[in-house]
């Protein structure tokens, strides 16, 4: 948050008195622990999709054992590319849990020790790359997906 919008919501704060500011901080809390399940909820469906990708294609290459070779071949290549498209789907999604655990670490840090600059650039950082490793598990999905289709088609 921007200095200047610290400093307004400061203000409000101030301004609504004991009773206000209590209700202020319950509404605070409860948008922050939707918030916090929803990203873990994100992350670890991530996981999943990735995960179950990666088991469906492990399924899919025992079945090319009946194929001719040169078929086979070419299907076992884009599906290892695929694989471990997913696999690293997974990795990024835990990397994203484990920047989301640092985010909400450094947020009670950094309300603890009246904002200091190190907990803030912390927040922030956890923050961009946990909003990077979702975005990057999202595309790896997406990407293995692409690479089987492609492999398929060349040969079909």
């Amino acid at each position: 948050m921007g200095q200047s919008a610290h400093e307004a919501a400061r203000r409000v704060v101030e301004s609504l008195g004991n009773a206000g500011r209590a209700e202020y901080l319950d509404e605070h809390r409860f948008f922050n622990d939707k918030t916090i399940e929803t990203s873990k909820l994100v992350l670890r469906s991530e996981m999943v999709i990735n995960g179950a990708a990666a088991v469906a294609i492990l399924g899919f290459v025992a079945t090319i054992g009946g194929w001719d070779a040169e078929r086979g071949s070419q299907v076992m290549e884009g599906a290892s590319l695929a694989l471990m498209n997913y696999v690293f789907g997974v990795s990024a999604a835990i990397l994203g849990l484990m920047f989301s655990y640092f985010t909400h670490y450094s947020q009670l840090q950094r309300l603890r020790a009246k904002e200091s600059a190190w907990w803030r650039c912390a927040n922030v950082s956890s923050h961009v790359l946990g909003l990077v490793s979702a975005a990057a598990s999202l595309a790896l999905f997406i990407w293995g997906a692409y690479v089987l289709r492609a492999s398929l088609t060349s040969i079909f």
